[in-house]
């Protein structure tokens, strides 16, 4: 009996093997949403896929119809219409094909000719959703087919033991294991001995012909047990008395939760409503919201262990203390405890209903907590005095159990948290040199430039160092305006299409890391780690983990954003732009000697050190620089200042409805923080040369977006008005060996990089890229670039070729109130320059009745100019209404000047001072109204509150 079962079982391996492995499907996407040009035609290139080579294939289209009228679309290959629909208003239909063996030679790239598909129908209101070719021939309808075998005849033993195996398996499954009665013995030999010659026949056929017989799954799998049914037969019975056996050991706990519950059923119930409370008050709202942004595990590379262990501690551990409390108390008077159960009733129903007019924004905030808070009141109230409502809420216990179970188990959260894995076999590579690639997040192009286009030299004199060393795409986009799709873009070379992807290898199987798996060393920082191979990649272990404290910590601050009223909310540390540490947990790290704050300064410190001589490395660094918050100066000092991140003035977002002066007290900090960046550059080019290897380096420096700091539009959603700040990114490319570059015009997208990476390497890319080798001539590059305008579930591609006006506007402007030059061009308004480094005694000052007051006006009484942390942010709030520039002054000397701006209905005067202003010990601060007057500038005293 074990034998049989042993020969079943190898048996099954062989089938798979042999037969079902071949025939999995084959998918090429090629197109993954558009909507037809003027005519009405959606036009595809097909270049030549390999995968698609010696298989039947079919061809399917989806379309989508816009609600106006019918459409007729007809899909055609090389002019040629091969099948149509008529399409009603609103309605999807799938187009499919099967090609001829000559068309699928053609489209594998063994004709050495391209084809191009088109989709075309009579007007333009409608949408193409995707088009795929696919070796799944089975879903044309087709059961089973003779095709060129795909596989090598050799090794003949190798190939001659599989078929062997299978005859040896299912003659032990049909003979050994036979049904007890002769009838089911006959007819399961009758239907057995048929299967096993196609299975043989299945594995012979390639050895002794040019042929394969490939089957459906459904044909194969019914080929496949008809030998084994004996065996399963036996399985099931077995199977049965297991459930029945579980059956009964639940009947059995029923009844002792049952006798539990009539035992104690004060404390039963009150459990039960706890935890189905807790699940819709604090559970659900924290699933609905991470339901909808995957990459936050993802980026904060959660594993499964450590979101399960959070969840049980939300869903389990929390309604569990309270009830530990409310039994402790009751010990002492059973009043108190019912008491505080209502309470927590009270407060549990306000949270579970607050949210909610939240989104309908039914009152102002205040009035929306007082209704929850009445809401609340009166379910614990009833519950207080009617036995039919505490039931009702101890039957929500079962949602403990609902609520995770849904969420864990939808597709998004899985693909999020479960691990996947990808691999190549190692290229064959001329040479290893140490590959160093640099991806800064949300790094606009436009702040770097001078009038002519160059880089600024004299404030950022390494970026332009290294755009005189390396190739510099001058003319380069991002592909997207998140850093969830721009940075797989920028590792895998695929535009970001993929519905539902998060940047897991599941989504981006083909990148960087797993082409170079095996030929590379790859150290690996930042977020997005699991697009890495884990058994591949030295990942950042120093940095910030996301255990499940630091996980509960920023889950606690996500959730009271959601049910906190909106004054509160604001007050709270902001949820967007990084996706770990809103509650400060897991920022601090012991480098042995003391503990050390981990920002993201330390975390390019740490990617310095993991370098050395050797080649055959590849250094990764997605760096959150110069991304908000901004802390950063350009010596790497830091300071305190408001963080503008998710910030809404006046009902919409971050410079739709403020004034230039709001835009440009945030653009001067960002600046100073570019000046960071710089700084970061110029350590990385001195630590490589220190090693001795930058001269045979390949190293790679970009960004995955930029952003708009301009009054009236948006900072990240992409706009005729906006378009430049935010795909136009940096793009350095210096080769090894390579001494002399400079700017290259002409058309460079993200998408590219890993090309170009493979080219300088000397190797071709064993899977299908969208981008291009850009030092390659032969390379054709595309008229315009494409950018990719898309949420998790919608995507829209689109060309950005106009971007060059938003560029001259938004250069122009910035110019005019930053002109290029040194950092002291940033700390003052224009036609105020002269007065910065004046002593303020030896100008005219007059008093004035307007009162300023310093934010955190303390932190200057008491200064270490050694520190790490210095006081040069000053921010004021006026008394009055002030239309002339300020001027702010340190120990007697103006060091800047800015203009006032509304700010949440306050009228704000904000600004950085440099770090020379400072001195040790008491600093004393100022502020003026500056008047013009004749001979010169008037100042009158803002007077301190």
């Amino acid at each position: 009996m074990a034998l049989s079962a042993a020969l079943v079982a190898l048996a099954g391996l062989a089938f798979d093997a042999s037969f079902q492995s071949p025939v999995r499907t084959e998918r090429v996407r090629l197109l993954a949403g558009a909507r037809p040009a003027r005519g009405g035609l959606v036009r595809v290139e097909a270049p030549g896929h390999a995968a698609l080579r010696g298989t039947l294939g079919v061809v399917t289209a989806e379309v989508v119809n816009g609600p106006s009228r019918a459409e007729r679309i007809g899909l055609r290959l090389d002019g040629v219409e091969r099948v149509r629909a008529d399409v009603a208003p609103g309605a999807t239909a799938r187009l499919t094909f099967v090609p001829s063996a000559g068309t699928m030679r053609a489209l594998a790239g063994e004709s050495g000719a391209a084809a191009a598909f088109d989709l075309a129908g009579q007007g333009s209101d409608w949408r193409a959703t995707r088009l795929d070719i696919s070796t799944a021939y089975w879903t044309a309808g087709r059961a089973a087919a003779l095709v060129p075998a795909a596989a090598p005849r050799r090794p003949p033993a190798r190939a001659a033991a599989w078929p062997a195996l299978v005859l040896l398996g299912v003659a032990g499954a049909v003979w050994r294991l036979g049904f007890r009665t002769p009838a089911a013995r006959r007819a399961h030999r009758a239907a057995a001995v048929p299967a096993i010659a196609v299975l043989l026949a299945a594995a012979l056929l390639p050895l002794l012909t040019p042929v394969r017989l490939l089957m459906s799954p459904p044909v194969f799998w019914a080929a496949a047990l008809a030998p084994l049914a004996a065996a399963l037969w036996t399985a099931a019975g077995l199977s049965w008395r297991l459930v029945r056996t579980a059956g009964g050991a639940a009947r059995r706990g029923a009844r002792a939760g049952a006798a539990a519950w009539r035992r104690y059923p004060v404390a039963a119930g009150r459990a039960a409503a706890l935890l189905g409370l807790v699940a819709l008050a604090v559970c659900q709202p924290l699933y609905d919201v991470l339901r909808d942004s995957p990459e936050f595990f993802v980026a904060r590379n959660t594993s499964a262990s450590t979101a399960l262990l959070a969840a049980a501690a939300l869903g389990l551990g929390l309604p569990l203390v309270l009830l530990a409390v409310e039994r402790a108390l009751a010990r002492l008077s059973p009043a108190a405890a019912t008491a505080l159960f209502h309470a927590y009733v009270a407060v549990l129903v306000a949270l579970v209903v607050h949210p909610g007019l939240r989104r309908g924004e039914v009152a102002g905030p205040w009035a929306m907590a007082a209704l929850s808070a009445a809401a609340g009141g009166l379910v614990s109230m009833a519950a207080w005095r009617l036995a039919p409502v505490r039931q009702m809420l101890a039957a929500l216990g079962p949602a403990a159990i609902v609520v995770p179970a849904l969420f864990f188990g939808s597709r998004d959260v899985g693909d999020s948290l479960i691990r996947s894995a990808a691999s190549h076999p190692a290229p064959v590579l001329a040479a290893t040199p140490p590959i160093v690639l640099v991806v800064f997040d949300e790094f606009p192009l436009l702040s770097l430039l001078q009038a002519d286009g160059t880089i600024d030299a004299a404030r950022y004199p390494h970026l332009a160092a290294l755009s005189r060393e390396a190739t510099w795409f001058r003319e380069a986009t991002a592909v997207s305006s998140q850093t969830v799709w721009a940075v797989p873009a920028i590792a895998s070379g695929r535009y970001p299409v993929e519905l539902n992807a998060v940047p897991t290898l599941r989504y981006y199987p083909d990148n960087l890391f797993t082409l170079l798996a095996g030929r590379y060393e790859m150290f690996v920082f930042g977020r997005f780690l699991q697009l890495c191979p884990p058994e591949a990649c030295h990942r950042d272990l120093e940095g910030p983990g996301d255990g499940p404290l630091p996980l509960l910590a920023d889950l606690a601050v996500v959730w009271l954003h959601i049910v906190a009223p909106g004054p509160l909310a604001e007050r709270l540390p902001p949820v967007v732009g990084d996706w770990m540490g809103f509650a400060r947990a897991g920022l601090w790290r012991d480098d042995g000697r003391r503990r050390v704050r981990n920002d993201r300064g330390d975390e390019f410190a740490r990617f310095l050190a993991a370098m050395d001589a050797r080649p055959a490395r590849l250094y990764f660094l997605h760096s959150l620089l110069p991304h908000m918050p901004f802390e950063y100066v350009p010596s790497g000092r830091r300071y305190v200042g408001p963080d503008f991140q998710g910030r809404v003035e006046r009902g919409a977002g971050l410079f739709l409805r403020v004034d230039r002066a709001y835009a440009d007290a945030a653009q001067q900090r960002h600046l100073l923080q570019v000046g960071f960046v710089d700084t970061l550059v110029g350590r990385l080019v001195a630590h490589l040369r220190g090693l001795g290897v930058y001269d045979r380096t390949l190293l790679v420096v970009t960004a995955d977006h930029g952003a708009s700091y301009r009054e009236g539009v948006s900072r990240r959603n992409p706009r005729d008005n906006n378009l430049a700040d935010i795909i136009r990114v940096p793009l350095f490319v210096k080769l090894p060996g390579q001494r002399r570059g400079g700017p290259v015009d002409g058309v460079a997208e993200s998408v590219d990089v890993l090309p170009t990476i493979a080219a300088a390497l000397g190797m071709p890319l064993p899977f299908d890229a969208d981008g291009r080798a850009l030092l390659d001539p032969a390379a054709p590059a595309p008229r315009a670039p494409t950018f990719i305008s898309r949420s998790r579930v919608r995507v829209t591609r689109q060309r950005a070729g106009h971007w060059r006006a938003s560029s001259r506007a938004s250069l122009a402007r910035r110019l005019e109130r930053f002109p290029a030059g040194s950092d002291g061009a940033l700390y003052a308004v224009p036609g105020t320059e002269s007065l910065l480094g004046a002593r303020t005694d030896s100008l005219r000052v007059g008093a004035g009745a307007v009162t300023v007051d310093f934010a955190g006006r303390s932190i200057f009484d008491d200064v270490d100019t050694s520190a790490d942390v210095l006081p040069l942010h000053v921010r004021g709030a006026l008394s009055a209404p002030v239309t002339a520039p300020i001027a702010v002054a340190v120990n007697g000397r103006i060091v800047a000047t800015t203009e006032p701006y509304e700010e949440r209905g306050a009228l704000i005067f904000s600004t950085m001072i440099p770090e020379a202003a400072l001195a040790d010990g008491r600093n004393h601060l100022a502020a003026f109204v500056l008047e013009p007057a004749s001979g010169g500038p008037r100042l009158t005293a803002l007077t301190e509150r």
